[in-house]
C-alpha cells in the first residue's frame, strides 16, 4: 500500500462512518414516522366517542370532538413531517454509500495500474536478462 493509499483508506473509513450514520438517520425518520403514524391513528380513533343525550353531555362531546380534531390535525403534520425526513434521509445514505463506492472504485484502479506497472516491470527485466544472454552467447560463438 502506498501513502496515497493510506490517504484513501482514511477517506474510505470517514465516508463509512457517514454511511453508517445515514443508516442510522434512516432508521430513526422511519421509527419518528412510524411513531407519528400510530398517534394520528389513535387520535382518529378517539374522534368516534359517542356522547349521551344530555345539553352537557353533547356539549363536552363537541368540545372534546373540537380538541381531538385538532390533535389529529397536528399528528398529520407530524407524520408528512416525518415522511419528509425518511426521504432526505434516504438521499443522504444513497449519497453516502455512492462516496464509498467512489473511493473504493478508485482504490480497485489504483491496485490494478501497481499490478499492471509491476508486470512491465519484470517484464522489462526478463528482455533485459535475454538481451544480455543473448549477447553473450553472440560473443561466445566469436
Amino acid at each position: 500500500m502506498t501513502g496515497d493509499d493510506r490517504g484513501l483508506r482514511a477517506v474510505l473509513r470517514v465516508r463509512d462512518v457517514r454511511e453508517r450514520d445515514g443508516r442510522l438517520g434512516v432508521r430513526s425518520a422511519l421509527t419518528e414516522q412510524v411513531e407519528a403514524r400510530r398517534r394520528r391513528e389513535r387520535f382518529e380513533a378517539s374522534q368516534s366517542l359517542v356522547a349521551d343525550d344530555s345539553g352537557a353531555g353533547f356539549a363536552a362531546a363537541l368540545q372534546l370532538g373540537a380538541l381531538v380534531g385538532e390533535r389529529v390535525a397536528e399528528a398529520r403534520a407530524d407524520e408528512s413531517r416525518a415522511s419528509t425526513a425518511v426521504d432526505h434521509a434516504r438521499d443522504h445514505l444513497v449519497a453516502a454509500r455512492r462516496q464509498v463506492q467512489t473511493v473504493e472504485a478508485l482504490l480497485v484502479r489504483r491496485a490494478e495500474r501497481r499490478r499492471e506497472a509491476l508486470r512491465r516491470q519484470e517484464q522489462r527485466e526478463l528482455d533485459d536478462l535475454a538481451a544480455q544472454r543473448w549477447i553473450r552467447g553472440q560473443e561466445e560463438g566469436r
